[in-house]
């Protein structure tokens, strides 16, 4: 999994959490599929409220090292869906779809 920093990202005090992200793909001028899925986002700031400063490249797959562990990344991720959108582009959050 590649997280990309297209923000200004130091390291120190961060955090993270999944993000549902919409990705917009072009096929040509007139045709364009949209896609959701979970992401990583990146805070530069624990409990930061501007927004993440970067996500990963990739959606996330739903792994852990026990089932006990695969329940709280499950869990993790339907939070995930109560949170604004990111914008796969610029990281922003979207409006309310």
């Amino acid at each position: 999994m590649e997280v990309v920093f297209d923000k200004d990202f130091t390291i120190g005090e961060y955090h993270w959490n999944h993000r549902v992200v919409r990705r917009v793909f072009r096929a040509d001028g007139s045709h364009q599929e949209v896609e959701f899925a979970i992401h990583e986002a990146h805070y530069k700031d624990k409990g930061a409220t501007r927004g993440p400063c970067s996500i990963t490249t990739d959606a996330v797959a739903v792994h852990a090292e026990t089932v006990d562990g695969l329940r709280w990344v499950l869990q993790k991720m339907l939070e995930a869906l109560d949170k604004p959108v990111l914008d796969y582009e610029t990281t922003e959050e979207m409006p309310k779809l």
